[in-house]
């Protein structure tokens, strides 16, 4: 496949520092608002911005050509991407909007190039896995005197845009529903479908579930109705659809049906239904808001019939399907807790119903996350709301299940299970840490971005280094140093709050690959990452971690197995070649 030329690039922080001030977020950053990047992307700006405890997200500047947007200027259109708009991120975008007057995108991307950028940006195919040696030779270099290039393949091992973009996809309503596309028959099958989950560029945190196969109802729309309309066909379709309901409809229009102009609005607001009819389509910004949109109808008409709780019920808010999830369940059983529903990501009418009659909420830590328990939940005043940090690890693991039982009035049989399933993992938990602190496993940060690893309500709601740290493994951290004064603000923050991890600086690739020579494996968020695997390691994801006591034993096996593979070692000097030239030799260290 072919990759297009297009117009990438990165800011470098005199940019930022430039950007911040015509933004008008100078208080903010008073306040410990950071800008942590600026990315130019064809047309569009994109920027990263976290609030320390208050959250953080992509904020995308685009041309306005009347899309769906948060707010905008008239010239300038401004979309968060991914989850919804949190109170603290409408401060923010709504003040980057009165700051941007009258400027066009172009103007506000010539802000970040400044003198030495003057003019076009140079185009460049990037790609976060290309080899480093092959990033070193082409990625455009900073001037100034903030030290040498650092080429984005060089340091970028995790996927949040990417996540954002699919968060969409890790929900599941389950319920009776029905899913109509108004489009052409072709449109149905533009991505591969399966019985069973494909490969994706990306290791994402949770399962998604847009890759199953499905057959969806279609308008299926032909020449001549791209001529004369299609909002007939899809009129005849959905009266058929709304009698037979009994459950939500979501439209899905495609591109054709908005080309021609179908009028989908009017043609979906005439179909009203007590489960609700709504409308996905190109326009969309947030496809999550359609899910939500359809859980707080059904939470709207639960609430109506007033549910009466249930006392000593829990529900579990966050937790996905899983094994270690029903291992967690069953531990809460054993001390008398009984969990009536777990919901999100997995949503339907009846979990909903059943976790609206729980007495206690328990809610999973987890920064995507939290604005749409806000959301769901904020009516619902008869249960008590409990965060108990995640159960990841051996001790997070049981003192999450004390705190659970605790609010459901069992604290007392609860320490009486805790302390027998501990006795009984003791002796395998001494082998694996003894097994695990053998092994050091690595990562890969910019400066400012250490919350991605280390905070519990990250993007991946896992905090990974104090995890592999309590379960026995070695951490080395490195940090690009292109920055000094980022740097060593980056190193002390993660000095003070742990112990007995390394974090060192590199300033070029030579340093980056010295930097990572003990480690047997690499944190990295790309699905088959080259740069780990043709230096010899082992790739480590949220997706290796399991919550639980149980889960936490199976995942020291499993990564102390990762990180003492040889094969990465053995074979690193053919990883990555094409077909053709897979016999030669570069040599093996």
């Amino acid at each position: 496949m072919e990759t297009r030329q297009s117009r990438y690039w990165v800011a470098e922080p005199e940019g930022l520092d430039c950007l911040v001030a015509r933004l008008g977020l100078d208080r903010f950053k008073e306040a410990g608002l950071l800008l942590c990047s600026a990315e130019v992307i064809d047309e569009d700006l994109r920027i990263h911005v976290k609030w320390p405890r208050a959250g953080d997200g992509f904020v995308r500047l685009e041309r306005d050509a009347g899309q769906q947007k948060f707010c905008g200027t008239g010239r300038i259109a401004l979309v968060l991407e991914g989850g919804a708009v949190t109170r603290v991120m409408a401060v923010v975008m709504r003040r980057i909007a009165a700051s941007l007057g009258d400027a066009t995108i172009e103007e506000v991307i010539e802000w970040l190039y400044g003198k030495a950028r003057q003019g076009a940006a140079k185009t460049q195919e990037w790609s976060p896995i290309a080899g480093w040696s092959e990033a070193a030779q082409t990625a455009p270099k900073p001037e100034g005197s903030r030290g040498p290039g650092f080429p984005r393949p060089l340091r970028e091992f995790f996927c949040d845009h990417a996540m954002r973009r699919k968060f969409f996809e890790s929900f599941k309503y389950e319920g009776p529903s029905a899913y109509v596309i108004h489009g052409d028959l072709e449109c149905s099958f533009i991505t591969p479908r399966s019985r069973f989950p494909i490969p994706r560029f990306f290791e994402y945190p949770w399962p998604l579930q847009g890759e199953v196969e499905n057959f969806p109802l279609t308008t299926d729309l032909g020449d001549l109705d791209v001529i004369t309309g299609g909002t007939e066909r899809l009129d005849q379709l959905l009266d058929r659809v709304v009698q037979e309901a009994r459950g939500p409809v979501t439209v899905n229009t495609t591109c054709v049906p908005t080309i021609i102009g179908d009028d989908v609005e009017s043609s979906v607001a005439r179909h009203a239904c007590k489960h609700g009819v709504f409308l996905l389509g190109p326009r969309t910004a947030d496809p999550v808001d359609i899910f939500m949109r359809v859980l707080e109808t059904c939470r709207d008409r639960i609430l109506e019939q007033g549910p009466l709780p249930r006392p000593g019920t829990v529900a579990l808010v966050g937790f996905r399907e899983e094994r270690a999830r029903d291992e967690l369940v069953q531990t809460l059983g054993e001390a008398g807790v009984d969990v009536v529903s777990c919901i999100l990501p997995a949503a339907s009418e009846a979990r909903l119903e059943a976790a609206l009659s729980a007495s206690v909420l328990v809610f999973r830590p987890s920064a995507m996350h939290q604005p749409l328990y806000d959301r769901l939940f904020a009516p619902v005043q008869h249960a008590v709301r409990i965060s108990p940090p995640a159960p990841w690890g051996i001790e997070a693991s049981l003192a999450w299940v004390e705190a659970v039982a605790e609010a459901a009035g069992r604290g007392e049989a609860a320490r009486g299970v805790i302390e027998k399933r501990l006795q009984a993992v003791v002796p395998r938990l001494a082998l694996l840490r003894a097994r695990a602190s053998e092994h050091t496993i690595a990562f890969v940060l910019d400066p400012d971005q250490e919350d991605r690893v280390l905070a519990a309500d990250s993007q991946t709601g896992l905090p990974v280094v104090q995890v592999l740290l309590e379960l026995g493994f070695k951490v080395r951290i490195l940090v690009a140093s292109g920055d000094a004064a980022r740097f060593r603000d980056t190193r002390d923050r993660i000095g003070r709050a742990l112990e007995g991890v390394e974090v060192l600086g590199f300033l070029t690739e030579a340093e980056l690959k010295e930097g990572l020579l003990p480690a047997g494996a690499v944190f990295s968020e790309f699905f088959y990452d080259h740069r780990v695997t043709r230096a010899g390691k082992g790739i480590v994801s949220a997706r290796a971690f399991e919550m639980g006591v149980e889960g936490g034993l199976r995942t020291m096996e499993r990564l102390v197995r990762i990180a003492s593979l040889p094969f990465f070692r053995t074979y690193r000097a053919w990883l990555g070649r094409g077909s053709h030239e897979w016999w030669v030799n570069e040599g093996v260290g």
